[in-house]
């Protein structure tokens, strides 16, 4: 059984996170199964070691059940500005304060047109090499349902 993680078990399943996924990025580069998928297939496969050898991958397990138990909402602080710096970033627009709006009113605006949700979706599709136009309706739909959870 493994003993109870310490802050470096954090950072090498962090750490090892990356490389595993950068690694499965080359590797399926040019096959038709694309990364996005093949990513939480990994995350399943690394989870049912860990949990199904009660411990079997030692400090690699342990970063994994100090992460399988993080707190929802230190998640949701630590990477969602990222993800949503990255959505509004992709979508290239010059943005000035129309009709007298503050910032407040702006970010609101931001926060709708930035949703995280379609990202991988978007990624998805672009690897499959579909065109602009699926992508942006696909990416416009889910802009929809989030606005429409935004308000309600």
């Amino acid at each position: 059984m493994a003993t109870a993680g310490k802050p470096d078990d954090v950072v090498l399943f962090a750490g090892v996170s990356l490389v595993l996924g950068a690694v499965c990025r080359h590797l399926l580069h040019g096959t038709r199964v694309p990364y996005t998928i093949a990513l939480p297939i990994l995350g399943v496969a690394l989870g049912s070691l860990e949990y199904g050898t009660k411990g079997g991958l030692g400090k690699l397990g342990a970063g994994i059940r100090i992460w399988a138990n993080i707190n929802p909402d230190l998640l949701l602080a630590a990477f969602l500005p990222a993800l949503l710096f990255k959505s509004a970033d992709a979508h290239q627009i010059k943005f000035t304060f129309p009709y007298d709006w503050n910032w407040e009113i702006s970010l609101l605006l931001g926060g709708l047109l930035s949703a995280t949700d379609p990202v991988a979706v978007v990624a998805h599709l672009k690897e499959l090499g579909t065109s602009k136009k699926l992508s942006t309706i696909i990416e416009g739909e889910s802009l929809m349902n989030d606005g429409y959870a935004f308000h309600f």
